[in-house]
């Protein structure tokens, strides 16, 4: 019995075709790409010099070294993003993620999860009245901001839930991202060495 053979997709479309065969495209991203490397590679060493006086009440959550990623397939576009402080563990979480989104935007977020969502709730509310995005979700990998899927603050426990606080400039402010980060993370620093 002989079985069908599905054919492949031989056609491209004009737009298709020119990329295919394009390679100063692809050249092109992989710069931008190392372009944002620059950038976190120069804001980790910023914000270790500013997280000095938080790593003291939270040694464990600033223990690690900054963690700089890439991927490709972030709702089908390419990101980066730095991670300090990342601490993941049996208290909860805590981290502060720099996040360089194709297409979209430069944000930086506070995941807090646990004891330290419960520690630093009221931290979490003072950012937002300084207008910044804040809520709780069980799913805080949804980078969207604002996000329809966060619920309000006090829903629910601050255990129970992750509590995130966002703030973003788009893509085309480059000149302006790493200015952008570092006051974004200075005013993180502020409110949460006050909870």
């Amino acid at each position: 019995m002989d079985l069908p053979v599905r054919s492949p997709k031989l056609a491209l479309s004009t737009a298709e075709w020119q990329l295919a065969f394009e390679d100063q495209f692809i050249l092109t991203k992989h710069r931008i790409i190392a372009e944002v490397y620059e950038i976190f590679g120069c804001l980790a060493d910023a914000y270790r010099q500013q997280a000095v006086g938080l790593a003291k009440q939270y040694p464990q959550a600033f223990a690690g070294q900054p963690r700089i990623s890439k991927g490709e397939q972030y709702e089908q576009m390419p990101w980066v993003m730095l991670d300090y402080p990342r601490c993941f563990d049996n208290e909860g979480h805590f981290a502060i993620r720099s996040f360089f989104w194709w297409g979209h935007h430069f944000s930086i977020r506070l995941h807090v999860s646990g004891q330290y969502a419960s520690d630093l709730s009221a931290a979490v509310e003072r950012l937002g009245q300084q207008g910044w995005q804040v809520g709780q979700t069980n799913d805080p990998w949804d980078y969207e901001l604002p996000n329809a899927h966060w619920q309000q603050l006090h829903t629910a426990p601050a255990s129970e839930l992750w509590l995130i606080a966002g703030k973003k400039i788009p893509v085309t402010d480059w000149a302006q991202a790493f200015q952008f980060y570092v006051a974004a993370f200075a005013e993180l620093m502020t409110e949460l060495q006050q909870a």
